[in-house]
């Protein structure tokens, strides 16, 4: 066993950073012998031996954490307390102590009790220790198979030792490792969580996150699957979960048995053996009166002979017996019976309603290869799965006999009711009714067999202590989370959400108006739909930083034109208003939040006086032709009547450029509407159109180069206007993700080919292009390289915010030739 500890010292309390703890045992005869590892300095015990090391300090009982690891002989054995030598951390004593534990509910269950303790054989009451610690439990065959647990404890004179007294208990579903699974796709911590809130709520559980866990939601939640699969699905997954642990192999011990499938040649000297695990037994009832004649016909010899002789190889072709016998049984005995099988005359699977016996007490010794190591085969019933309907769907119920004493219950959705033996067995035989006038559709499907001498073992009752403290904290957190979201829904219509956008947003945006509402990260706030907005410019000041006249609201108002721009919302004379009144119901309501800057707020500063009927707020952009971008130039204040001409120098100073540089101006009026302001002695009212909060002008050097491509800002706007993303994927390679390509709406084939070909580094002759099937994912038909349509015609199948998708091959010979 090792055990890492990491403790800081202050005045005279020690506190301790996280530290870990190690002690570990091997498989068959399990020990913890492994070389010392050391964290910050290394380890003395206090026998006064000293651990070789010509890089160590003299003493080293000082160090603030340390690894230290104990080795247990003969571990199989353990019947008595040990401790392991002290190891000094911050001049304290530390031991492991280990010692076999059993609880009184279940005296042949034995674990292993694993203790970290400090500075026990003081007098001291004066001192205190607070540590964190892993400990482990080391698999000297395979490290990734040993165990390792959490503790953190205030160590002091009268709790001087802090572990677990079950620190390997064997109760198999909640010692799965689970802390890192994801909590809606793992099937282990579903299992966990169903347990757990089985032992401890006391309303019906439900199983909705099980299920989810297996992959069936949506349509499949509708859907009647088969229990078989329901079974394999949740032994498989807790199998694997359970590999690398201490409680690996749990599944297969409890729910596993072995058969061997033999074929016997009756004239040579010939056989061939094969033995299996199995989880579950599928006994066939199709004219079978009971289990024991399914259990015959299971390991009843098949002859082959005639025609159907057995191939022997070398020995040719043989009379042989073919058949299967049962190794042993498990203590958990599965049984499906086959009420379902398909009817070659109708061409579908079909219900079989037909009688079949089963009893409380199993007996199986006969189908059983005897051995000197067989135990009895003696077996108590213990669940009754029933199904009611048919082929096409139908209703499960269960019945129980919880512990094995012939005390059933019915448990029948969130329904759990007591029932008598007779309605738990005989009942659910099927058949024809007394007057054998109606077949039954009610019958048993799936059986359950404890094995009798098992049952203790099988059934033994789970205590709280058998719960890892970790996986509680995460169950009760998520049901804290789950509460939480509860109330927030129940509350949810007396709330809206405020999305606040700030400038730094607008910053290296290329599109039309401020930002782009798909991308964009608002800064989100939830509120009370009466709260005043003279509340939540308060609630704003302290999430923000600023204050209240350090900022000012605009909330983002949607014109008849299709844009959205800031509009003045009066602080003075709306501050007692409600929010959702201010916002018209709109919810979630975007506003741009406007704040001094930071040199002004640092000083104190406050946002300029804004007169709602004398001045307007505009937005500057600069386009630069050569890199066909947009630069954001920040906003002003100006009075309505400035003229046009007054604005210049403010231009040149947000773009860098010299003063007096001549410029171009545009109103960004909408998507595809950008019009060049002529008249810079005009003011603003008479200059734009419709005069607003929130307009945008675009200027640019008026030094246009019309040989470029986008030469205009005006331009610039009109192809923005044309881009679209297409994906395009290789229809040779299947689920192919494909690259993007901005192109225009209005390319041509020829263009759409040169920019993919460039793309490809290819010839745009060797490409051939795909349409997207407009009803399913997936290449349609096939482009002829003389289409006359436009990239838009092509792509008009698609919804405004679907992702655009066409389809390409790579060709060894041209286009033209291939068509």
């Amino acid at each position: 066993m090792s055990n890492c500890v990491r403790v800081e010292q202050q005045n005279e309390q020690h506190v301790s950073e996280p530290e870990e703890m190690d002690m570990e045992a091997g498989v068959d005869e399990p020990q913890v012998d492994a070389p010392i590892p050391i964290i910050n300095g290394n380890l003395v015990p206090d026998d006064g031996d000293t651990i070789k090391d010509q890089e160590m300090e003299e003493d080293t009982s000082w160090r603030s954490e340390a690894t230290f690891q104990f080795t247990v002989e003969r571990f199989s054995k353990l019947s008595d307390t040990l401790l392991s030598p002290a190891y000094y951390i911050r001049n304290l004593p530390w031991k492991i102590m280990v010692m076999p534990r059993t609880h009184q509910e279940r005296p042949n269950q034995k674990t292993l009790g694993f203790f970290l303790q400090c500075n026990a054989e003081s007098e001291s009451t004066s001192w205190s220790c607070n540590a964190q610690a892993v400990l482990k439990v080391i698999n000297v065959k395979d490290e990734e198979k040993s165990f390792t647990r959490k503790i953190s404890h205030l160590f002091f004179h009268k709790e001087n030792d802090w572990g677990y007294s079950s620190f390997m208990p064997f109760n198999a579903v909640y010692q799965m490792p689970t802390e890192g699974d994801d909590s809606s796709k793992s099937v282990p911590l579903a299992l966990q969580r169903v347990f757990y809130e089985l032992q401890h709520s006391d309303k019906p559980v439900g199983t909705k996150k099980l299920t989810k866990s297996f992959g069936w939601e949506t349509l499949d939640s509708f859907m009647q699957h088969d229990v078989q699969e329901l079974s394999r699905v949740l032994l498989d997954n807790v199998e694997n979960k359970m590999k690398g642990t201490c409680v690996e192999g749990t599944i297969s011990k409890v729910f596993g048995g072995k058969m061997v499938s033999y074929i016997h040649c009756k004239n040579v000297n010939y056989r061939s053996e094969r033995t299996e695990d199995y989880y579950d037994i599928q006994l066939s009832i199709k004219g079978k009166k009971s289990i024991y004649d399914s259990f015959a016909n299971y390991i009843a010899v098949e002859q082959l002979d005639g025609d159907n002789k057995y191939d022997a190889g070398e020995h040719g072709l043989q009379d042989a017996e073919k058949g299967v016998r049962f190794l042993s049984f498990p203590p958990v005995l599965h049984l499906q019976l086959m009420r379902f099988m398909y009817d070659p005359q109708t061409d579908q699977n079909i219900k079989i309603n037909d009688r079949f016996e089963f009893p409380e007490a199993l007996l199986l010794d006969e189908f059983l290869q005897k051995t000197d190591a067989s135990e009895p085969a003696s077996y108590i019933l213990h669940a009754v799965l029933v199904h009611s309907g048919d082929n096409h769907g139908g209703h499960y119920v269960v019945y129980l006999n919880p512990c094995g004493d012939g005390k059933w219950c019915k448990f029948d959705d969130d329904v759990v009711s007591r029932c008598t033996k007779k309605e738990a067995i005989e009942h659910n035989f099927g058949g024809l009714d007394d007057d054998f006038s109606v077949r039954h559709c009610t019958n048993a499907y799936m059986l359950v067999y404890i094995n009798e001498n098992k049952l203790d073992y099988v059934l033994h009752s789970t205590l709280d202590s058998d719960i890892p403290p970790l996986l509680i904290e995460r169950l009760q957190e998520e049901k804290r989370i789950e509460a939480q979201k509860r109330k927030e829904r129940q509350e949810a219509h007396l709330y809206m959400q405020v999305q606040i956008v700030t400038e730094d947003q607008f910053c290296g945006h290329q599109g039309n108006d401020m930002y782009d509402e798909e991308k964009v990260k608002y800064a989100v706030f939830k509120v009370l739909k009466n709260c005043t907005l003279y509340e939540f410019m308060q609630t704003l000041s302290q999430t923000m930083g600023y204050a209240p006249d350090q900022m000012r609201l605009w909330p983002m108002q949607a014109r008849r034109n299709g844009t959205r721009r800031p509009a003045m919302l009066d602080y003075e004379m709306e501050n007692g208003r409600h929010m959702i009144e201010l916002s018209e119901n709109e919810n979630p309501w975007n506003i741009f939040l406007e704040t001094v800057d930071t040199d002004t707020a640092a000083a104190g500063g406050t946002l300029p006086s804004f007169d709602k009927e004398r001045d307007v707020m505009l937005f500057l952009k600069m386009y630069d032709p050569k890199a066909k971008t947009l630069n954001y130039c920040g906003h002003i204040y100006t009075p309505i009547t400035c003229k046009i001409r007054d604005l210049l120098s403010v231009m040149c100073e947000r773009a860098g450029f010299p003063q007096g540089t001549n410029l171009v101006l545009y109103e960004e009026v909408k998507p595809n509407l950008t019009e060049r302001i002529q008249e810079i002695d005009f003011s603003l009212d008479k200059a734009l159109d419709e005069l607003m909060d929130g307009d945008i002008i675009v200027f640019q050097r008026d030094d246009i180069d019309i040989t470029s491509d986008l030469p205009t800002a005006r331009d610039y706007f009109h192809d923005l206007y044309h881009r679209v993303d297409v994906i395009f994927c290789d229809k040779t390679i299947l689920n192919d993700p494909g690259f993007v390509v901005t192109l225009s709406n209005r390319m041509n084939y020829s263009q759409v080919a040169r920019t993919v070909a460039q793309r490809l580094n290819t010839d745009p002759m060797l490409l051939q292009f795909f349409k997207s099937q407009g009803y399913r994912d997936g290449p349609g038909n096939p482009l002829r390289h003389t289409y006359e349509g436009t990239l838009r015609d092509l792509l008009q199948g698609f919804k405004p915010r679907q992702p655009k998708k066409l389809y390409y091959q790579q060709l060894k010979m041209k286009i033209t030739d291939f068509e």
